[in-house]
């Protein structure tokens, strides 16, 4: 499969299209030409280099188009209505941020509004305009631009995470009051599923291809490569230029990212403390009720024999957040040591933690559901905790730590300290008395 490895440069019979950098692990290869629905991994890291699909076009833009129209619906339409003896209220996905910004907690209502209904709402209209520009004769200019900004938001778009936080809530409202499930769950649901569906049939490197917009690889060879990080394109090209599909800045690794990573890190763990001992809500039934830590709500799941939401809720709220920072820390020190262990474990840990760390947001999304819910003064309430805004500030820096994290930097490490323990090692031999007898 792999039939070249390009060690310093790409050769000048070898255009960027037909080579690949990982973006794991740093390695230039060669990537055969692949049939529909096959994968080209990474012959070091194992990580994917190219993946084609077997859908044309007209496929992924339909289930775009159909995403977009059930997300608008599920918008208007309430998702989720609680009776209760003289008392009735419906919620939209609006509801919940609304009252928790009422409620005084505003960062954690803006944080809500962007991964719930500000960023799902930017992927997919990025989805529907780059999948309309490319079924034109000549696709614009700036459909690289766009498709790079999608990429951008799309973690940030946690539908998915959502309907599971919701439905962990309805089984937690059975206990207040009668829950419903109205329409607008299910249009959220197929939203969901269509994009999902969307993503998984549209060939990515067709995209990027139709961006090149016909440009021939008439880059000075003499500059080394660099792989933009916004599209994976190897360009000839001093750093600090533009790429040419995706307009991004051109980088050799991302900037500062050890620095960067420290610093994110160090404030979710500084984060973590609060969100942990502060309340993250109330509830109160017949005006009494006592506030909840994350891991007092688990017991409380426990005692209402609901065992595996309450596993699922211990995991995604403690056990992954300490994780994904133990598992950060660990990629940062072994860097700074150059330590050749377990290089692809580490890799692969890394690939873990950046995929895993927005479901963390469940507990968030309980919240916010609840609170939007649940507001029928003496009878029930749900009052949100600054301990909710402190958790949700942890999975925001731990993700923002995952993305700025470069895990290239991990093997140029390892590699600069295995050549310096080989030029030390020769300089030994070269320099010592014995080296010429030994050697005769």
């Amino acid at each position: 499969m792999w039939v070249v490895r390009v060690m310093d440069k790409l050769p000048g019979n070898v255009t960027p299209v037909e080579a690949r950098e990982c973006p794991d692990c740093g390695l230039l290869q060669m990537v055969p030409s692949l049939e529909g629905g096959s994968v080209a991994h990474c012959g070091r890291c194992n990580g994917v280099l190219r993946r084609a699909a077997r859908q044309s076009s007209d496929f992924p833009l339909a289930c775009a188009a159909l995403a977009s129209t059930l997300f608008v619906a599920a918008l208007i339409i309430p998702f989720m209505s609680i009776r209760a003896p003289g008392r009735e209220a419906s919620s939209t996905l609006f509801a919940g941020p609304e009252w928790l910004q009422e409620r005084g907690l505003w960062p954690l209502a803006v944080l809500v509004m962007g991964v719930l209904i500000v960023m799902p709402g930017l992927k997919l209209l990025g989805l529907v305009t780059v999948l309309t520009a490319s079924r034109q004769t000549t696709p614009p200019r700036w459909m690289g631009r766009v498709y790079r900004y999608t990429k951008l938001v799309s973690p940030w778009a946690m539908l998915e995470v959502f309907v599971l936080g919701s439905f962990i809530a309805y089984t937690r409202l059975g206990q207040l009051a009668k829950v419903a499930i109205e329409p607008g769950t299910w249009f959220l649901l197929g939203s969901m599923l269509a994009t999902v569906t969307c993503q998984a049939t549209m060939d990515e490197e067709a995209i990027w291809d139709l961006a090149e917009d016909g440009r021939s690889d008439d880059a000075d060879g003499s500059h080394p490569h660099v792989m933009c990080h916004g599209c994976g394109r190897l360009e000839r090209a001093p750093e600090g230029d533009e790429c040419w599909r995706c307009h991004a800045t051109l980088h050799v690794r991302t900037p500062h990212t050890v620095r960067r990573t420290w610093a994110l890190t160090a404030g979710a763990i500084l984060m973590y403390i609060p969100a942990n001992l502060l309340p993250v809500m109330t509830v109160r039934r017949l005006g009494t009720g006592d506030p909840h830590t994350i891991l007092s709500g688990v017991t409380e799941l426990f005692a209402a024999n609901l065992v595996p939401l309450g596993l699922l809720v211990f995991i995604a709220s403690f056990v992954v957040p300490i994780l994904k920072i133990v598992g950060i820390l660990v990629m940062l020190i072994s860097t700074a040591m150059g330590t050749d262990w377990r290089l692809r474990e580490r890799t692969k840990a890394y690939r873990v933690i950046d995929a895993v760390g927005r479901w963390s947001m469940i507990d968030v999304f309980v919240l916010s559901t609840l609170v939007g819910l649940v507001h029928m003064g003496y009878l029930g309430s749900v009052l949100p905790g600054w301990g909710a805004a402190a958790f949700g500030a942890v999975v925001v820096l731990t993700m923002l730590a995952a993305e700025e994290f470069d895990p290239r930097v991990m093997w140029d490490a390892a590699a600069s300290r295995a050549a310096s323990s080989a030029s030390s090692s020769f300089s030994t031999s070269f320099a010592s008395p014995s080296a010429p007898s030994e050697t005769s």
